[in-house]
């Protein structure tokens, strides 16, 4: 229920690849597609997307590759997961309404609503820089 796709996660993965990378500078799409376990395609497609949003920048050429756009901790897991899916909203229970949607008493109503409020919170209050500080499988 409050998990986010593959998307998102390939996405953060990532993300926090070119985060632990301020030292080395920019990484190109195969050394970040090694990383990460992800093929040189997906890759790509996760770089424009990333690209789009401008969370990341791309430079061709030697000396080229990809790199941040902004600090990691200015980055938020709500705006990577935004770009791939919608993100549940506080609210009442999503699961309990008439025919025509509107909500209905729902027992455990409070319950996914308070639920909802901490995934919220908790994808708006973590950023990249935290992620990328957790030892990845796509982090070298």
């Amino acid at each position: 229920m409050f998990r986010f796709g593959s998307a998102a996660a390939k996405s953060i993965a990532v993300l926090s690849y070119l985060a632990s990378a301020p030292a080395r500078g920019r990484c190109d799409s195969i050394e970040i597609a090694t990383a990460c376990k992800l093929s040189r395609a997906l890759t790509a497609k996760i770089l424009s997307r990333l690209s789009g949003a401008g969370m990341v920048r791309g430079r061709p050429g030697p000396g080229g590759g990809y790199a941040l756009t902004r600090a990691p901790g200015q980055i938020t897991l709500l705006q990577v997961v935004s770009l791939t899916r919608s993100v549940p909203k506080p609210g009442p229970c999503s699961t309990c309404r008439d025919r025509q949607g509107r909500p209905l008493p729902c027992p455990l109503g409070e319950l996914f609503s308070n639920l909802r409020i901490q995934y919220h919170r908790m994808l708006e209050n973590t950023t990249l820089d935290l992620v990328a500080n957790v030892k990845a499988a796509c982090h070298p």
